[in-house]
């Protein structure tokens, strides 16, 4: 059934009640108004079911606000997000990865840094230095190490020295007793001032060095005593076998 009332604002209501009907009966009304030559207002089909609907998306709107202003999900968010955009950038701009330097100025000068730096570890690098099977030029890359052994090992085998030994220590401790003025040998120079010396004479260097405390010698305050100068010529002078000392010449 279809009823029509006129307010009092002049307006024409068209209600359709549908009772166990279809949705066309309110449809049908509409047009029967249309053709008399009214304006319906409103066609409801189901004022309650049109509660539920408005109701229900009202709810599922406050829950997914709820879940976006959850800082949980949030985080996972702006995570994928970012993810999405890193990938994307990729994609679309592939960059090379020797293109580390803003312009060939820095280049440059990293290249220079790196082949002078390379050539001071060279040369203490068992694979450049010596004689035999080493490499004479590589690219000014630092790309491996191989520190190198000592020059008594390198050598093979250790020289004796005849019977008597002497630390290296010992014979510059000796050196600044016995000659004044400031060169004195260093360590690797004292090595090929032993190699010169006969069992004896080392044995006479290591007395004269006992005299004598490190603190005496090595200090800041030390000072240059002649009568050591006196007790080494006194050994020179006196009568001893001759020593004859043969060495390899490099």
């Amino acid at each position: 059934m279809t009823s029509c009332q006129r307010r009092g604002s002049g307006r024409l209501t068209v209600q359709a009640e549908t009772r166990g009907t279809h949705a066309s009966d309110a449809f049908t009304s509409t047009s029967n108004a249309l053709l008399e030559g009214k304006r319906p207002v409103s066609v409801p089909t189901n004022r309650c079911n049109n509660g539920k609907i408005f109701v229900l998306r009202h709810r599922m709107v406050f829950a997914a606000a709820a879940l976006l202003a959850s800082p949980v999900l949030a985080g996972i968010l702006w995570k994928l997000g970012a993810k999405a955009v890193h990938r994307w950038r990729e994609l679309c701009w592939q960059r090379r990865r020797y293109r580390t330097y803003r312009n060939t100025l820095e280049e440059d000068q990293y290249w220079v840094a790196a082949q002078k730096y390379g050539r001071l570890i060279r040369m203490s690098d068992a694979r450049f230095v010596g004689t035999k099977g080493g490499r004479k030029y590589c690219l000014p890359l630092i790309s491996s190490y191989t520190p190198a052994l000592l020059p008594w090992y390198r050598q093979g085998r250790r020289k004796a020295l005849s019977g008597y030994h002497l630390s290296l220590r010992a014979l510059c401790k000796w050196h600044r007793m016995t000659f004044p003025g400031p060169w004195h040998p260093n360590i690797s120079q004292a090595s090929r001032i032993r190699q010169s010396f006969s069992p004896a004479d080392l044995r006479e260097v290591h007395r004269i060095s006992r005299m004598e405390p490190d603190e005496a010698v090595f200090g800041k305050k030390a000072r240059w005593k002649p009568k050591y100068r006196k007790i080494w010529r006194k050994w020179l002078a006196s009568e001893r076998e001759p020593s004859v000392v043969f060495q390899k010449m490099s």
